[in-house]
């Protein structure tokens, strides 16, 4: 049976899930304003500027906590764009992709580095879900306590 409290505990949930969307959401519209690519897909290309080598597709993929599938379809637009190639290597295995950046990439990971301070400045404004999202996840975090205390 759903109590009032499991009902409140799903609220606060909700209100969670549906702040962290729309942060999401408006940091990718940021992002594809300032460089024409998603954060996601920003931080991609950050992370292969920073290593050191060429990494690989599945070694970026476990940086991003992603699926080497969807790491994949991930760079589809950055490699698209030239800011990062794809290279096959003589190293025994032919699945293996390297990874390296492109001069253009690395223009668009110091534009996006640039304007990253704006993009968290603007998190933090009054309209921004970043306040909704903290007092959802406090409020969810008091409901679930007073469950776990409830025998």
């Amino acid at each position: 049976m759903v109590t009032a409290d499991t009902l409140d505990c799903l609220d606060a949930l909700h209100d969670v899930l549906d702040a962290a969307h729309r942060l999401r959401s408006g940091v990718n519209q940021r992002a594809l304003a300032v460089v024409g690519l998603t954060f996601e897909q920003a931080v991609a290309l950050c992370r292969i500027d920073l290593a050191h080598g060429a990494p690989t597709v599945s070694e970026l993929a476990a940086q991003l906590s992603r699926s080497v599938n969807g790491t994949t379809t991930l760079l589809g637009k950055v490699v698209e764009k030239r800011l990062v190639q794809r290279e096959r290597r003589n190293t025994g295995d032919k699945r293996t992709v390297f990874l390296s950046i492109t001069p253009e990439g690395q223009a668009a990971v110091a534009e996006f580095t640039g304007a990253l301070p704006g993009i968290l400045r603007a998190m933090g404004d009054d309209r921004s879900p970043v306040g909704d999202m903290v007092q959802s996840v406090s409020t969810l975090s008091l409901l679930l306590e007073g469950l776990r205390r409830t025998p």
